[in-house]
Protein backbone atom coordinates (compact mmCIF):
# COMPACT_ATOMS: atom_id res chain seq x y z
CA UNK A 1 0.00 0.00 0.00
CA UNK A 2 0.93 3.25 -0.31
CA UNK A 3 3.33 5.22 -2.72
CA UNK A 4 5.31 3.16 -5.39
CA UNK A 5 7.28 4.18 -8.29
CA UNK A 6 7.88 2.17 -10.97
CA UNK A 7 4.40 0.76 -11.61
CA UNK A 8 3.94 0.33 -15.50
CA UNK A 9 0.01 1.53 -16.23
CA UNK A 10 -2.12 0.89 -19.71
CA UNK A 11 -5.60 2.58 -20.18
CA UNK A 12 -7.71 0.99 -22.26
CA UNK A 13 -11.19 2.77 -23.39
CA UNK A 14 -14.80 1.22 -23.17
CA UNK A 15 -13.77 -0.97 -26.51
CA UNK A 16 -10.38 -2.46 -25.17
CA UNK A 17 -8.50 -0.32 -27.16
CA UNK A 18 -5.09 1.16 -25.65
CA UNK A 19 -5.26 4.46 -25.46
CA UNK A 20 -2.23 5.61 -22.94
CA UNK A 21 -0.22 3.98 -21.48
CA UNK A 22 2.66 5.18 -18.36
CA UNK A 23 5.07 4.42 -15.56
CA UNK A 24 4.38 5.94 -12.24
CA UNK A 25 6.81 8.82 -10.59
CA UNK A 26 8.79 9.14 -7.76
CA UNK A 27 5.28 10.18 -5.66
CA UNK A 28 3.55 6.68 -7.11
CA UNK A 29 1.70 9.38 -9.33
CA UNK A 30 0.46 8.57 -12.87
CA UNK A 31 -0.79 11.86 -14.66
CA UNK A 32 -3.02 11.57 -18.07
CA UNK A 33 -4.20 14.52 -19.58
CA UNK A 34 -7.33 15.32 -22.18
CA UNK A 35 -8.90 12.03 -22.29
CA UNK A 36 -12.51 11.78 -24.32
CA UNK A 37 -15.35 11.66 -21.65
CA UNK A 38 -16.10 8.28 -21.15
CA UNK A 39 -15.47 5.13 -18.56
CA UNK A 40 -11.92 3.49 -19.14
CA UNK A 41 -10.28 0.50 -17.54
CA UNK A 42 -7.25 1.58 -15.48
CA UNK A 43 -4.69 -1.76 -15.53
CA UNK A 44 -1.48 -2.31 -13.97
CA UNK A 45 0.65 -4.12 -16.27
CA UNK A 46 3.91 -4.23 -13.62
CA UNK A 47 4.38 -3.46 -10.21
CA UNK A 48 7.50 -3.33 -8.39
CA UNK A 49 9.66 -5.94 -7.22
CA UNK A 50 7.96 -8.01 -4.44
CA UNK A 51 4.52 -6.43 -4.95
CA UNK A 52 1.02 -8.35 -5.58
CA UNK A 53 -1.03 -6.73 -8.89
CA UNK A 54 -3.90 -4.92 -8.08
CA UNK A 55 -7.76 -5.57 -10.01
CA UNK A 56 -8.27 -3.57 -12.70
CA UNK A 57 -10.07 -0.08 -11.86
CA UNK A 58 -12.97 1.43 -13.95
CA UNK A 59 -13.02 5.28 -14.04
CA UNK A 60 -15.46 7.63 -16.00
CA UNK A 61 -14.32 10.73 -16.67
CA UNK A 62 -16.59 13.72 -17.10
CA UNK A 63 -16.70 17.02 -18.85
CA UNK A 64 -14.51 19.70 -17.51
CA UNK A 65 -13.61 17.82 -14.37
CA UNK A 66 -10.33 16.38 -13.12
CA UNK A 67 -10.85 12.54 -12.42
CA UNK A 68 -8.26 11.64 -9.24
CA UNK A 69 -8.40 7.73 -8.73
CA UNK A 70 -6.31 5.28 -6.36
CA UNK A 71 -5.17 2.15 -6.88
CA UNK A 72 -3.42 0.74 -3.57
CA UNK A 73 -0.64 -2.38 -3.90
CA UNK A 74 0.09 -4.99 -1.28
CA UNK A 75 3.58 -5.97 -0.60
CA UNK A 76 3.41 -10.14 -1.18
CA UNK A 77 3.07 -11.80 2.06
CA UNK A 78 3.58 -15.40 3.64
CA UNK A 79 3.09 -16.50 6.91
CA UNK A 80 5.53 -17.50 10.09
CA UNK A 81 5.36 -20.54 11.99
CA UNK A 82 7.60 -20.35 15.32
CA UNK A 83 8.04 -23.82 17.89
CA UNK A 84 10.41 -22.70 20.49
CA UNK A 85 11.44 -26.29 22.49
CA UNK A 86 13.99 -27.74 24.66
CA UNK A 87 17.96 -28.25 23.43
CA UNK A 88 18.35 -31.56 25.10
CA UNK A 89 14.77 -33.20 25.27
CA UNK A 90 13.33 -31.67 21.85
CA UNK A 91 10.20 -31.21 24.14
CA UNK A 92 7.86 -27.75 23.18
CA UNK A 93 8.37 -24.89 25.56
CA UNK A 94 4.94 -23.00 25.95
CA UNK A 95 4.66 -19.99 27.25
CA UNK A 96 7.63 -17.75 25.66
CA UNK A 97 7.25 -14.42 24.71
CA UNK A 98 8.46 -14.23 21.27
CA UNK A 99 8.93 -10.96 19.56
CA UNK A 100 9.52 -10.50 15.37
CA UNK A 101 11.41 -7.31 13.83
CA UNK A 102 11.78 -6.34 10.59
CA UNK A 103 14.93 -5.77 8.86
CA UNK A 104 15.10 -1.89 9.60
CA UNK A 105 14.36 -2.99 13.44
CA UNK A 106 10.88 -2.19 13.88
CA UNK A 107 8.69 -4.69 15.85
CA UNK A 108 6.15 -6.24 13.24
CA UNK A 109 4.60 -8.77 15.76
CA UNK A 110 4.63 -10.71 19.32
CA UNK A 111 3.48 -13.09 20.95
CA UNK A 112 3.66 -16.04 23.18
CA UNK A 113 3.67 -20.05 22.27
CA UNK A 114 0.61 -22.17 22.80
CA UNK A 115 0.73 -25.63 24.47
CA UNK A 116 2.65 -27.11 21.67
CA UNK A 117 4.93 -24.53 21.63
CA UNK A 118 3.85 -22.82 18.75
CA UNK A 119 3.74 -19.10 17.52
CA UNK A 120 2.12 -18.10 14.13
CA UNK A 121 1.97 -14.95 12.43
CA UNK A 122 0.36 -14.84 9.23
CA UNK A 123 0.41 -12.84 6.41
CA UNK A 124 3.74 -10.82 7.15
CA UNK A 125 5.43 -9.01 4.32
CA UNK A 126 8.03 -11.20 2.26
CA UNK A 127 11.55 -10.22 3.28
CA UNK A 128 13.74 -10.44 6.41
CA UNK A 129 12.91 -10.88 9.75
CA UNK A 130 14.55 -11.10 13.16
CA UNK A 131 13.24 -13.03 15.90
CA UNK A 132 13.62 -12.78 19.35
CA UNK A 133 12.42 -14.64 22.23
CA UNK A 134 12.26 -12.11 24.87
CA UNK A 135 11.25 -14.12 27.75
CA UNK A 136 11.56 -18.31 28.35
CA UNK A 137 10.36 -20.24 31.34
CA UNK A 138 11.87 -20.28 34.55
CA UNK A 139 14.88 -22.29 34.61
CA UNK A 140 16.16 -22.04 30.94
CA UNK A 141 18.37 -19.42 29.47
CA UNK A 142 16.96 -16.86 26.06
CA UNK A 143 18.27 -17.72 22.98
CA UNK A 144 20.34 -16.15 20.36
CA UNK A 145 18.12 -14.10 17.83
CA UNK A 146 17.32 -15.93 14.88
CA UNK A 147 17.04 -14.62 11.19
CA UNK A 148 14.42 -16.04 8.47
CA UNK A 149 13.08 -15.03 5.27
CA UNK A 150 9.26 -14.92 4.66
CA UNK A 151 8.55 -15.98 0.90
CA UNK A 152 5.11 -15.06 -1.12
CA UNK A 153 2.17 -17.74 -0.69
CA UNK A 154 4.35 -20.04 1.82
CA UNK A 155 4.82 -20.44 5.46
CA UNK A 156 8.17 -20.45 6.97
CA UNK A 157 8.84 -22.69 9.43
CA UNK A 158 11.25 -21.90 11.99
CA UNK A 159 12.65 -24.06 15.41
CA UNK A 160 14.06 -22.09 18.26
CA UNK A 161 16.27 -24.20 20.81
CA UNK A 162 16.77 -23.52 24.49
CA UNK A 163 18.58 -24.47 27.52
CA UNK A 164 18.34 -25.08 30.71
CA UNK A 165 20.46 -23.37 32.81
CA UNK A 166 23.39 -24.90 34.81
CA UNK A 167 23.98 -25.73 37.94
CA UNK A 168 27.18 -23.88 39.32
Amino acid sequence: KGARNGGHWSIFDEDGNKVCEGTTDENGNLIVENLPIGNYVIKVVEVPEGYNKPEDKIVTIEDEKTTETVIEIEKKKGDLDVTVQDKDTKEPIPGAKVEIYDEDGNKVGEGTTDENGNLIVEDLPIGDYIIKVVEVPEGYNPPDDTTITIEDEKTTETIIEIEKKKGD
